[in-house]
Parts: structure tokens; sequence; C-alpha cells
């Protein structure tokens, strides 16, 4: 049994929790090296919480969590102005343990960040990812989003919000 919700804001476990399923998304979409060197352990726990600041960013962190209260899986979404200055849903991460992956939680997850955004009254949602990064891709597309935007290594998926 799993569930998905915010992530006790409190608890310093499982901040650092998803701090750790950051690396490990770089380290899988990005390889070891690369994935490793791009930021360090300090700044992804720093990263999290800033998400969590209502100070600095209207965002928040949904976790999945096994029956015994474990983290294997988050999502980090927050809401972004674009160029015209006009508010979107940017899904900034999403990431499940492999031994937990296709138990549909990516798609709890996901669920969880697009009625956040809704609730907003966000007209569009975004995510960037690896032009390689094929699952996460093929979940968004199935989702609705497209290919908005490919730059180098990097693809935009985008689709009209609920809001």
């Amino acid at each position: 049994m799993h569930e998905v919700r915010p992530l006790d804001r409190d608890e310093s476990a499982e901040i650092v929790a998803v701090a750790d399923g950051m690396r490990a998304t770089l380290v899988e979409v990005l390889g070891l090296a690369r994935g490793v060197a791009l930021y360090d352990h300090d700044w992804l726990v720093a990263r999290v919480r800033w998400h969590l600041d209502p100070e600095r960013c209207d965002g928040e962190v949904f976790v999945v969590t096994t029956a015994e209260g474990a983290v294997v899986g988050h999502t980090i979404v927050r809401v972004e102005r674009d160029g015209e200055d006009t508010p979107f849903g940017l899904f900034s991460t999403t990431w499940v343990q492999p031994d937990h992956r296709r138990l549909g939680l990516a798609s709890a997850l996901l669920q969880a960040g697009e009625a956040w955004m809704a609730a907003r009254g966000l007209a569009e949602v975004v995510t960037n990812t690896a032009a390689t990064n094929a699952p996460l891709i093929r979940m968004f597309e199935g989702r609705g989003y497209g290919v908005a935007l490919a730059v180098g290594e990097m693809v935009q998926l985008r689709r009209k919000g609920q809001g």
C-alpha cells in the first residue's frame, strides 16, 4: 500500500529522501559522472527547502510513501512565469525508486501535481527533461503533453491546463 501526499515540511528525513531522489534522477538520466557532478547534496537539500518556502516560491513537494512511511518517490511542482509574466505550472522533477515502478505511482504523483496546479488556475503545465529520458516522456505524452521545444539534449513537454 502506498500513499501520495504533500511532503511533511517539518520532517528533515523526508526532505533528504527527496534530495536523494533528485540525485538518483540525475544519475539515471545523465550517467553517474555527470549526475553526481552537477549539484552537490547540500544544494539539492536546499533546493527542496526552497520549493517549500512560500516567501521564495509558490511550490509544493509531493511524496509517495510505503505503508511503513518510507519515501519511495516524489514530484516537485511550482508556479513559474513566462516572458510576458503569464503564470504556468512546472513539474521540476519526478522520480520513483526502480523497485517501486510499474505500480502507477508516478502517475499518481503527476495527478497530485496537476490537481495542485489546477487549483491555482494555471492554463499551461510544462516539464523539462533530457531528450533521452524516454520513460518520462512517454508517461507525460500519455497524459496529453507534447514536445513543445527541443534544444540540444533537452526537451520541454507542454499541455494546456485545466485552469
